[in-house]
């Protein structure tokens, strides 16, 4: 294994060109970029590309690299290492939109690829592009394992997140090989028709045995109507418009679905879905700040009051 820092410590990118590299782990940290020393990033795209032995590769802390067209083109280099099987980047906080089908491209022309761990959060990716990412990610076909995080993307203030988060997932639902699937849509404006959309594509990944899925800070909403009828007793009219999937080979499932607009009524479809579960081992599930402790409240105030 051998880190390699920019910046800081440039002359280890020379060492890395000057030598054949024939490990089979590298991370990347603090790239340096074409505007600093254009021969360099030359060489370290083609040096890259002859890291034959090479299985695993992880880029660090790129949050805010402002070169991407120079990492697009160096991942592009990383078809020619036929070994390689694990990667990893974190490429928060990048405007990504532009180079969104250059960048999944690459991805898909690592045919022995099956770990696969992606940071965009921050990125402005627009539906469009999510479309475009979820298509070249269903090319993916040995893939396994996904990690990908696409925090706070959508931004668009005219519209929900349906078609943004959807695409994407659609797209994911195509890797039939996929067995550990790590999705984060926090804060892109989801609400509660596309949470059942996303759940019922990913019902086709029918080896998926871990799913941990992050929808926080979203609009996920019951349509029931929340009434009080008399003094202290609410009813409401139950509704399907809130589903999981029935996931009968899960062992490992993790939601996290707090700041949403969820009630008590999803909390007895959130079990009725569970019940299906049969081989789930492992199970976390956040719900804070939900209409739970909103109803809780109100029902504590009435009591007060009479």
């Amino acid at each position: 294994m051998i880190y390699l820092n920019g910046y800081k410590q440039s002359k280890n990118f020379e060492e890395f060109i000057a030598s054949k590299f024939t490990g089979e782990k590298l991370i990347v940290r603090d790239l340096i970029s074409k505007r600093e020393n254009p021969q360099m990033v030359s060489d370290l795209i083609q040096a890259f590309s002859n890291c034959s032995n090479l299985q695993t590769l992880i880029f660090e802390n790129f949050y805010k690299f402002d070169d991407v067209e120079f990492l697009t083109n160096l991942i592009s280099s990383l078809k020619e290492c036929a070994k390689l099987q694990n990667l990893s980047f974190q490429l928060g906080n990048i405007s990504m939109n532009k180079y969104i089908e250059s960048f999944s491209q690459a991805l898909v022309d690592l045919p022995n690829l099956l770990d696969l761990k992606l940071d965009l959060s921050l990125c402005k990716i627009d539906e469009q592009n999510t479309l475009i990412l979820g298509q070249k990610l269903a090319k993916c076909h040995n893939l396994q394992i996904l990690d990908i995080n696409l925090d706070n993307n959508f931004n668009d203030n005219t519209k929900n997140g349906s078609n943004f988060s959807y695409n994407l997932v659609t797209g994911i639902s195509k890797c039939m090989k996929l067995s550990e699937l790590t999705l984060t849509l926090s804060s892109n404006k989801i609400d509660g028709n596309c949470q059942t959309n996303i759940c019922s594509a990913l019902q086709n990944c029918s080896s998926l045995k871990k799913l941990i899925l992050n929808l926080e800070s979203n609009y996920i909403e019951s349509s029931n109507a929340l009434n009080i009828i008399s003094q202290n007793v609410y009813v409401s009219q139950p509704s399907n418009s809130f589903i999981l999937p029935s996931f009968k080979n899960l062992s490992i499932l993790h939601l996290n679905f707090n700041n949403n607009n969820l009630d008590h009524h999803n909390a007895s479809q959130f079990g009725e879905a569970l019940s299906s579960c049969q081989n789930l081992q492992n199970f976390q599930f956040k719900i804070w700040y939900n209409n739970f402790f909103k109803l809780i409240q109100r029902k504590i105030q009435i009591q007060k009051f009479y």
